[in-house]
């Protein structure tokens, strides 16, 4: 029996591990909490379910991903580390079933929110699948890998907002809401070209043509920083809408700080930093997770 529940805890942990939860889920907070202060509404219940089924998702994405890349990364050794699949720890099939009972968790939580957030939330879903999927594999086909890749992440900020209201002009306005959806695909649009930067040596002998293989790494570092330039622009507008006050943003800052002096030298994926911006992805994370649950608290309590 004690040998029966060690295995199944390992395999649990297996599990845990292809999720790559740690990587998404500061991001994924940020988009359920943005979307919250956007629709202008106090903090409830909802958050919690969006969240979840927003970082479900997030979760099947790096599940399918793993399991589809595991021959790749089985031939490389900065990879398997990290995937039990290409390790053969974790068998595929084990791996599939896992994945889609993730998804069905997440369309069930979406179905309490609405029709909406539950047609979003397939809508992403299909997405990050077809990203992954080797058959169609959208991720190894220049600039679709990149366009693809941002896409869900507006579609959760959308699923996030539409489960408060009923439609985009509502809460804070249409303008606002547009401005912050470019803002998170422009984020992730960096985190996409830092990732393949990062791993531009490793798909060029696997064979896949990503964005970055395309334009080169030059050209690469030049996009994500253009990429960041938009979305701070973008973000700057948003803050004035809502009216985030200054000693939040102090405290954040508090915040940023102290994460950036812990992991200084570690991107969000928990890896050494390939750019120098890749030291600063936590600490803005934390900032903008901050800001914005201090903000929600404070218009809950009517401060």
């Amino acid at each position: 029996m004690v040998e029966k529940i060690k295995s199944g805890m390992r395999r649990f942990r297996l599990l845990v591990r292809l999720t790559r939860y740690r990587e998404h889920v500061h991001f994924v907070a940020l988009i359920a909490l943005l979307g919250a202060i956007l629709a202008d509404v106090p903090l409830d219940w909802r958050l919690g379910v969006v969240f979840l089924g927003n970082f479900l998702v997030a979760c099947f994405a790096f599940m399918v991903n793993e399991i589809e890349d595991a021959p790749d990364d089985a031939r490389d050794n900065s990879r398997t580390i990290r995937n039990p699949v290409a390790t053969g720890e974790l068998p595929t099939r084990e791996a599939w079933i896992a994945s889609w009972v993730t998804v069905a968790i997440a369309m069930m939580l979406y179905s309490i929110l609405g029709v909406l957030p539950l047609a979003l939330g397939a809508a992403t879903v299909l997405l990050v699948f077809l990203y992954s999927w080797q058959p169609v594999r959208l991720k190894a086909r220049p600039v679709v890998d990149l366009l693809t890749h941002i896409l869900p992440n507006g579609l959760q900020l959308l699923t996030a907002y539409l489960t408060y209201v009923p439609n985009i002009s509502s809460g804070r306005g249409a303008s606002v809401l547009w401005a912050s959806m470019f803002f998170i695909m422009g984020i992730s649009a960096y985190g996409e070209l830092y990732n393949q930067l990062r791993d531009l040596h490793a798909d060029t002998q696997a064979g896949v043509r990503t964005t970055a293989a395309l334009i080169g790494e030059k050209a690469t570092r030049a996009s994500m920083y253009s990429a960041l330039a938009v979305s701070f622009g973008l973000i700057v507008y948003s803050v004035v809408v809502i009216g985030i006050r200054v000693w939040v943003m102090g405290v954040a800052l508090l915040v940023s700080i102290v994460v950036f002096a812990l992991f200084m030298n570690r991107d969000a994926r928990g890896d050494k930093v390939v750019d120098f911006s890749g030291s600063f992805q936590l600490p803005v994370l934390f900032f903008g997770n901050t800001v914005l649950l201090l903000t929600l608290v404070m218009s809950s309590l009517q401060m």
